[in-house]
Protein backbone atom coordinates (compact mmCIF):
# COMPACT_ATOMS: atom_id res chain seq x y z
CA UNK A 1 0.00 0.00 0.00
CA UNK A 2 1.48 3.36 -0.94
CA UNK A 3 2.43 5.81 1.77
CA UNK A 4 1.88 9.43 0.77
CA UNK A 5 1.56 12.78 2.48
CA UNK A 6 2.92 14.13 5.74
CA UNK A 7 0.24 12.46 7.88
CA UNK A 8 0.48 9.06 6.21
CA UNK A 9 0.78 5.93 8.32
CA UNK A 10 1.81 2.40 7.56
CA UNK A 11 -1.28 0.21 7.18
CA UNK A 12 0.38 -3.24 7.05
CA UNK A 13 3.71 -4.50 8.30
CA UNK A 14 5.56 -7.76 7.69
CA UNK A 15 7.52 -9.26 10.56
CA UNK A 16 8.75 -12.30 12.41
CA UNK A 17 5.96 -12.69 15.00
CA UNK A 18 6.95 -12.71 18.66
CA UNK A 19 5.35 -12.33 22.05
CA UNK A 20 6.47 -8.72 22.56
CA UNK A 21 3.83 -6.76 24.53
CA UNK A 22 3.57 -3.97 21.94
CA UNK A 23 2.26 -6.45 19.37
CA UNK A 24 -0.68 -7.35 21.61
CA UNK A 25 -2.35 -4.14 20.41
CA UNK A 26 -2.22 -5.34 16.83
CA UNK A 27 -3.82 -8.02 14.73
CA UNK A 28 -1.30 -10.58 13.44
CA UNK A 29 -1.74 -13.17 10.72
CA UNK A 30 0.80 -15.87 10.07
CA UNK A 31 1.52 -15.86 6.34
CA UNK A 32 4.12 -18.56 5.92
CA UNK A 33 7.01 -20.35 7.59
CA UNK A 34 10.34 -20.75 5.87
CA UNK A 35 12.85 -23.46 6.72
CA UNK A 36 16.11 -21.97 7.95
CA UNK A 37 19.59 -22.51 6.62
CA UNK A 38 23.01 -21.90 8.07
CA UNK A 39 25.06 -19.35 6.17
CA UNK A 40 28.75 -20.22 6.56
CA UNK A 41 31.95 -18.89 5.04
CA UNK A 42 33.07 -21.32 2.33
CA UNK A 43 36.28 -21.81 4.33
CA UNK A 44 34.40 -22.93 7.48
CA UNK A 45 35.47 -26.36 8.82
CA UNK A 46 31.88 -27.65 8.54
CA UNK A 47 31.20 -26.24 5.05
CA UNK A 48 31.65 -29.67 3.48
CA UNK A 49 28.79 -31.20 5.51
CA UNK A 50 25.32 -31.20 3.88
CA UNK A 51 23.61 -31.04 7.30
CA UNK A 52 24.99 -29.58 10.51
CA UNK A 53 23.81 -30.16 14.09
CA UNK A 54 23.15 -26.79 15.71
CA UNK A 55 24.77 -28.00 18.95
CA UNK A 56 28.06 -28.32 17.03
CA UNK A 57 28.04 -24.54 16.63
CA UNK A 58 27.67 -23.50 20.28
CA UNK A 59 31.18 -22.01 20.43
CA UNK A 60 30.88 -20.28 17.06
CA UNK A 61 30.45 -16.53 16.58
CA UNK A 62 27.03 -15.58 15.16
CA UNK A 63 25.91 -12.67 13.05
CA UNK A 64 22.70 -11.12 14.34
CA UNK A 65 20.40 -8.43 13.03
CA UNK A 66 20.26 -4.98 14.61
CA UNK A 67 17.40 -3.44 16.58
CA UNK A 68 15.46 -2.80 13.38
CA UNK A 69 14.74 -6.56 13.55
CA UNK A 70 14.10 -7.13 17.27
CA UNK A 71 12.05 -10.30 16.80
CA UNK A 72 14.89 -12.04 14.96
CA UNK A 73 17.08 -11.96 18.07
CA UNK A 74 14.29 -13.45 20.20
CA UNK A 75 13.68 -16.13 17.59
CA UNK A 76 17.39 -17.03 17.26
CA UNK A 77 17.76 -17.28 21.04
CA UNK A 78 14.80 -19.69 21.24
CA UNK A 79 16.17 -21.85 18.42
CA UNK A 80 19.61 -22.10 20.02
CA UNK A 81 18.27 -22.66 23.54
CA UNK A 82 16.42 -25.74 22.26
CA UNK A 83 19.84 -27.39 21.91
CA UNK A 84 21.31 -25.90 25.08
CA UNK A 85 23.20 -22.72 24.26
CA UNK A 86 22.91 -18.96 23.86
CA UNK A 87 24.34 -17.69 20.55
CA UNK A 88 27.35 -15.38 20.86
CA UNK A 89 26.48 -12.44 18.61
CA UNK A 90 29.68 -10.75 17.40
CA UNK A 91 28.21 -8.46 14.72
CA UNK A 92 24.78 -6.99 14.14
CA UNK A 93 23.83 -6.45 10.54
CA UNK A 94 21.26 -3.98 9.25
CA UNK A 95 19.69 -6.53 6.92
CA UNK A 96 20.24 -9.81 5.12
CA UNK A 97 22.76 -8.59 2.52
CA UNK A 98 25.05 -7.11 5.19
CA UNK A 99 24.66 -10.22 7.38
CA UNK A 100 25.82 -12.35 4.45
CA UNK A 101 28.70 -9.92 3.82
CA UNK A 102 29.81 -10.36 7.46
CA UNK A 103 29.63 -14.14 6.97
CA UNK A 104 31.69 -13.90 3.76
CA UNK A 105 34.27 -11.79 5.59
CA UNK A 106 34.64 -14.55 8.19
CA UNK A 107 33.16 -12.76 11.22
CA UNK A 108 30.78 -15.60 11.99
CA UNK A 109 27.84 -17.59 10.72
CA UNK A 110 24.19 -16.68 10.38
CA UNK A 111 20.90 -18.53 10.68
CA UNK A 112 18.72 -17.27 7.82
CA UNK A 113 15.45 -18.14 6.15
CA UNK A 114 15.73 -20.29 3.04
CA UNK A 115 14.78 -17.56 0.52
CA UNK A 116 17.84 -15.53 1.55
CA UNK A 117 20.13 -18.02 -0.14
CA UNK A 118 19.03 -16.40 -3.41
CA UNK A 119 20.91 -13.21 -2.47
CA UNK A 120 24.22 -13.21 -4.31
CA UNK A 121 26.85 -13.77 -1.61
CA UNK A 122 30.38 -14.57 -2.72
CA UNK A 123 32.27 -16.90 -0.39
CA UNK A 124 29.11 -17.94 1.50
CA UNK A 125 27.71 -21.46 1.49
CA UNK A 126 24.28 -22.48 2.81
CA UNK A 127 23.71 -25.69 4.73
CA UNK A 128 20.72 -27.39 6.31
CA UNK A 129 20.40 -27.99 10.01
CA UNK A 130 20.32 -31.71 10.83
CA UNK A 131 16.75 -33.12 10.99
CA UNK A 132 16.41 -33.04 14.79
CA UNK A 133 17.41 -29.33 14.86
CA UNK A 134 15.29 -28.12 11.95
CA UNK A 135 13.66 -24.79 12.58
CA UNK A 136 11.22 -22.59 10.73
CA UNK A 137 11.13 -18.83 10.53
CA UNK A 138 7.56 -17.53 10.66
CA UNK A 139 6.57 -14.47 8.66
CA UNK A 140 3.43 -12.61 9.57
CA UNK A 141 1.45 -9.56 8.61
CA UNK A 142 0.43 -7.07 11.27
CA UNK A 143 -2.16 -4.28 11.28
CA UNK A 144 -4.28 -2.21 13.64
CA UNK A 145 -7.74 -3.80 13.67
CA UNK A 146 -9.50 -0.58 14.67
CA UNK A 147 -7.86 1.74 12.11
CA UNK A 148 -9.65 3.35 9.18
CA UNK A 149 -7.54 1.25 6.81
CA UNK A 150 -8.28 -2.06 8.56
CA UNK A 151 -10.84 -3.34 6.01
CA UNK A 152 -8.50 -2.65 3.08
CA UNK A 153 -5.51 -4.00 5.03
CA UNK A 154 -7.41 -7.19 5.82
CA UNK A 155 -8.27 -7.74 2.14
CA UNK A 156 -4.68 -7.01 1.12
CA UNK A 157 -3.41 -9.52 3.68
CA UNK A 158 -5.89 -12.13 2.40
CA UNK A 159 -4.28 -11.80 -1.04
CA UNK A 160 -0.74 -11.95 0.37
CA UNK A 161 -1.65 -15.02 2.47
CA UNK A 162 -3.04 -16.73 -0.62
CA UNK A 163 0.17 -16.00 -2.55
CA UNK A 164 2.26 -17.29 0.37
CA UNK A 165 0.38 -20.56 0.37
CA UNK A 166 -1.72 -19.50 3.34
CA UNK A 167 0.88 -20.49 5.95
CA UNK A 168 -2.06 -21.80 7.96
CA UNK A 169 -3.89 -18.49 7.91
CA UNK A 170 -4.03 -18.10 11.67
CA UNK A 171 -5.33 -14.72 12.74
CA UNK A 172 -5.06 -13.38 16.25
CA UNK A 173 -2.95 -11.37 18.59
CA UNK A 174 0.56 -12.53 19.28
CA UNK A 175 -0.45 -13.36 22.83
CA UNK A 176 -2.80 -15.98 21.40
CA UNK A 177 -0.08 -17.89 19.64
CA UNK A 178 2.68 -17.74 17.03
CA UNK A 179 5.33 -18.57 19.64
CA UNK A 180 6.64 -21.73 18.01
CA UNK A 181 10.18 -21.75 16.63
CA UNK A 182 10.32 -25.04 14.82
Amino acid sequence: MPITGAGAAIAVGLLVPSDRPLLELLQVRLLTKYPVKLALPKSHPHADKPEIPLSLLKEEPFIGLNRMYPNYGDWLLKVCRRVGFKPRIVKEADGAPSALAFVAAGYGLAVVSEPLQKIPAKDVIFRDLCPEDRAWMPVGAVWKPDSLTAPAASKFIDVVAQICGDGNGEVGSVSQGFRQVG
